[in-house]
């Protein structure tokens, strides 16, 4: 029972909008960070979901993608030999030196 009163918590008609109740829908979104499954003719329409919620889907789809080029890089290149680093830099025309001078750089 009580999944049946938190799904329809979350259930919002399009006919709520248009009596003015969009402000408050948006605040409570926003605020609870508990998404809302709008209703058009009792058909899911859309869904609304806060901008932090937004942002952290995007973040886990960008590092799920990371992810999967990753996997794939190291499957095409498996079993070939990897160049060492001091190669690459010699080749790039780096020094460690140059390295040591560079600002420390957070990757997330």
């Amino acid at each position: 029972m009580d999944a049946i009163v938190s799904t329809m918590n979350h259930l919002v008609s399009v006919s709520a909008f248009n009596k003015g109740a969009a402000g408050a829908i948006f605040s409570s979104v926003k605020q609870s960070g508990e998404p809302k499954l709008v209703l058009r003719r009792n058909e899911p329409e859309c869904v609304l979901i806060s901008p932090k919620e937004y942002a952290k889907l995007i973040e886990e789809i960008e590092d799920l993608r990371d992810y999967r080029l990753a996997t794939e890089r190291l499957l095409e290149n498996a079993g070939k030999a990897a160049i060492p680093v001091e190669d690459v830099l010699k080749e790039d025309g780096i020094s460690q030196a140059d390295l040591d001078a560079m600002e420390d750089v957070e990757f997330e």
